[in-house]
């Protein structure tokens, strides 16, 4: 049985995540609106690590790789392809 994804619509979450080297599965549709898209990752056993450091303001990253995944995934918001 296959671990359920990350999902967040959270683009700065996303970009973390991304930044983090988790595997970026898509974009789909969030259910409850229809202009929101979340960003769905393969979960990895640091997961919810990653989402409590987020959310403490713990995080230290190298600003230009960031901004790189900020801009990853605002491409894939710009682009729209939904899974």
């Amino acid at each position: 049985m296959s671990e359920e994804p990350v999902k967040t619509s959270d683009t700065s979450f996303a970009a973390y995540l991304h930044y983090s080297n988790h595997y970026f599965v898509g974009m789909m549709q969030d259910p409850n609106d229809s202009h929101r898209r979340v960003f769905v990752f393969v979960k990895q056993d640091n997961s919810q690590d990653k989402q409590e450091e987020y959310d403490s303001g713990e995080v230290t990253v190298n600003p230009k790789l960031y901004y790189k995944s900020i801009r990853i995934m605002h491409k894939h918001l710009r682009e729209d392809n939904l899974i």
